[in-house]
């Protein structure tokens, strides 16, 4: 996996991390966000025994964990992953988060989606460019106390 794209997460003895498929420059591969060069992999930690890949991630990459989920945001889009060492497991997607496209100098191209899901309380917090959007995530079924 490669660390310095976003580090991977640790989720009940598995690593969740991303692959550069294209050997490209990082600036050339965010010059060109409707092409997929990324694959994210599943790693059993213990053994380091490779679980399964899924490509098809581009540039702005960046991912949370909680609950046995992974929220993995790339190229306005955020991901709902089920964190299953068996399969890569797809539990739903927010396609759109934003319309502030990738332009600007060289430097800054593939940065605006690189902010890290934040998950706190039963909420997921997305930063774009331009807004802050929260999105309960709390399981509806389940019983107990409601965060405050």
């Amino acid at each position: 996996m490669h660390e310095a794209i976003t580090p991977p997460v640790i989720l009940n003895g598995y690593s969740y991390g991303f692959w550069v498929d294209d050997r490209e420059e990082a600036w050339a591969l965010a010059a060109k966000p409707g092409t997929a060069n990324f694959s994210l992999r599943c790693t059993k930690l213990k053994t380091g025994k490779f679980q399964w890949s899924q490509p098809g991630f581009h540039m702005g990459l960046s991912m949370s964990a909680a609950d046995g989920h992974v929220y993995v945001r790339n190229h306005q889009t955020v991901t709902l992953i089920e964190a299953n060492p068996s399969a890569y497991v797809e539990r739903g997607r927010i396609e759109k988060v934003h319309n502030v496209r990738n332009t600007g100098p060289r430097s800054q191209k593939g940065l605006l989606d690189w902010n890290m899901p934040v998950i706190a309380r039963g909420r997921l917090y997305i930063r774009t460019p331009v807004e802050i959007i929260c999105y309960d995530i709390r399981d509806p079924s389940a019983t107990g106390a409601t965060p405050k």
